[in-house]
Formats: structure tokens, C-alpha cells, sequence
């Protein structure tokens, strides 16, 4: 049921976050998204730093929301795919450090 893309031996579901809100996953892949003209790498690189958000606008908080849910499922393994530039322009080393970035 849904879109499953059946490979060599490996199934693989391609869902939205809210249609696997409750689930779990052995791995996700979490593609960044546009919300209100912004992608998450622009509005919550502090909070992919570990920084905690104590703000009040709307438009992060949903985001914040959408991010835990979509990076909560997998019990093994969460990619997160930003666009090089993008990621480029967050000026993160902290993240450097601890993710595994590759060039796709």
C-alpha cells in the first residue's frame, strides 16, 4: 500500500512525515523541504546544532514539529539531504564534525 519502490531484495516506502507519524523505520531518509520560502537548513540550522529554539514564530515551530517527527522514525539510520550550497551557507562545523557529508 502506497508508494514502495520494490528493488533486489529491499523495499523501500516513499512517504510524506505526516503519513508515518506514530511509525518507526530501520532507516530514513529525510529530504529537506520549502516551507514559507524557507528550507529547514535556513530556518533551524541552530537547532541541527544542538541549540535549543526559545522562539515564538509559527512558521519554525511547525518546522520544528515536521523535523522531530520526519527524524524520530528510523531506529538505525537518518540521512538528511540538504542541498550543498545550502548546507554550505550554515556555517556549521560542529555538524562537520559529527555528520558524514556526501556529495551526491
Amino acid at each position: 500500500q502506497g508508494n514502495i519502490y520494490h528493488g533486489t531484495g529491499i523495499d523501500i516506502e516513499v512517504a510524506t512525515v505526516h503519513a508515518v507519524k506514530g511509525e518507526t523505520h530501520i532507516s530514513t531518509l529525510y529530504l529537506e523541504t520549502s516551507y514559507y520560502g524557507l528550507h529547514e537548513s535556513e530556518r533551524l540550522s541552530e537547532q541541527f546544532k544542538g541549540v535549543p529554539y526559545s522562539g515564538i514564530d509559527k512558521q519554525t515551530l511547525r518546522n520544528l514539529r515536521v523535523a522531530y517527527v520526519g527524524m524520530s522514525r528510523p531506529r538505525y539510520l537518518l540521512c538528511v539531504a540538504i542541498q550543498k550550497d545550502r548546507f554550505d551557507n550554515m556555517d556549521c562545523p560542529e555538524l562537520r564534525e559529527i555528520w558524514d557529508i556526501v556529495d551526491a
